[in-house]
């Protein structure tokens, strides 16, 4: 089983606690970098609540 770490990218002490973790353990691991809202433009916010609108 593969796991699957959302995060974002500046969180850099965070994901080096996790890969330590992770690796300690012997997991294997990916991360997906998370963005917030406030990271966006007005325009990309907009875009997509629309494709959630149309999901």
């Amino acid at each position: 089983m593969k796991i699957l770490i959302i995060s974002r990218k500046a969180e850099e002490v965070r994901r080096a606690f996790q890969i330590r973790q992770l690796a300690a353990l012997g997991l294997e691991f990916s991360f997906l970098d998370a963005v917030e809202a406030a990271d966006l433009t007005d325009q990309e916010c907009q875009t997509a609540a629309h494709r959630a609108a149309i999901s």
